[in-house]
């Protein structure tokens, strides 16, 4: 022997995990996210700076309507997927959705009731141009708002929300058919300032489970144009 002494490279810390299974990236515990296991707890604090909240694509953004208008620009075939800083409060407005999005909230919350904007005619909003598929996971005091003002089918999901903001939508002559599912969410109409409420008057399908609603005095209403399924 030449007195050689290997000695062993330590592992990477972790830095977020996803389940049981940690991750040395956010990167890697980002894309170990999926529709069973859909929140991240962050193990290292340091590497995402909370000023910062929202990701998409690469980049960080100090508010949601930026990474969903990154993702609108990007206009990519699979849904774009978004993620929120755990625990953080996030700022958020009207927010034009004019491709699909999934949005990870991993138990953050937006500052306010958010609502982003499935379509709407009118200065500032927009008519689709695809058929969309909209998914929301574990974001407080969120929801969707608009109308139908195209033939383009529309996707709209919101699991483990709490606080729920509201579904509405009521507006508008298209034709489009309006898939909406409601799992685990909670809503109050004292946390909300809109209807903490589903409301659609499209034809498709509506399936709520395992939801509370309090202080609703119209907790679903479908109030459909032509024949519709409800669940």
């Amino acid at each position: 022997e030449d007195g050689t002494v290997t000695a062993a490279i330590p592992a990477p810390p972790a830095v977020a995990k996803v389940g049981d299974k940690e991750y040395t990236t956010l990167e890697a515990a980002f894309a170990a996210l999926n529709e069973t296991n859909h929140t991240l707890t962050l193990i290292d604090g340091s590497k995402w700076d909370a000023n910062t909240p929202v990701y998409y694509n690469g980049n960080f953004y100090a508010n949601m309507d930026a990474a969903v208008e990154a993702a609108n620009t990007a206009n990519t075939t699979e849904p774009a997927r978004i993620y929120c800083h755990p625990g953080a409060s996030i700022t958020g407005g009207h927010t034009n959705l004019k491709t699909s999005v999934t949005i990870f909230g991993n138990g953050a919350s937006m500052a306010s009731s958010w609502e982003p904007t499935v379509e709407y005619e009118g200065e500032n909003y927009h008519t689709l141009k695809k058929a969309v598929q909209h998914t929301i996971y574990n974001l407080g005091k969120a929801g969707f708002w608009g109308g139908r003002h195209s033939d383009y089918q529309v996707d709209l999901t919101m699991i483990d929300c709490k606080d729920a903001h509201e579904i509405v939508i009521n507006t508008g002559n298209g034709n489009g058919i309006t898939n909406i599912t409601v799992k685990g969410c909670t809503f109050d109409g004292t946390k909300s300032s809109g209807s903490a409420s589903v409301y659609s008057k499209f034809s498709g399908t509506v399936t709520i489970e395992d939801c509370e609603f309090k202080n609703v005095p119209v907790p679903v209403n479908i109030n459909v144009k032509t024949d519709a399924d409800t669940t």
